[in-house]
């Protein structure tokens, strides 16, 4: 089997893009994230699926909307029969 890539997707909680110096925010210190971003790819234009994080992030792992994937808030998981890339990987 060939080597795979290494994939790290950061999902920060509650953080604003503007608020990071690697998009031009120069009154907080963000090293570790803007060195990131400088060798990984950085999402200029990045639009979230849902109002909270869960619905969110289960449409990024689902590749589907959230009246697809049917979580609607925090304290849901999307079904064990639900396809996702993350399966993938393995």
């Amino acid at each position: 089997m060939p080597d795979a890539p290494n994939i790290l997707l950061i999902m920060t909680d509650q953080q604003r893009w503007d608020t990071l110096r690697c998009y031009g925010y120069d009154h907080m210190i963000t090293p570790n994230v803007d060195a990131l971003a400088a060798r990984g790819v950085a999402f200029r234009r990045a639009f979230v699926q849902g109002a909270v994080c869960g619905p969110s992030r289960n449409s990024i792992v689902s590749s589907q909307y959230v009246h697809t994937h049917g979580v609607y808030g925090n304290e849901e998981w999307l079904r064990p029969d639900q396809p996702n890339w993350i399966e993938n990987l393995r």
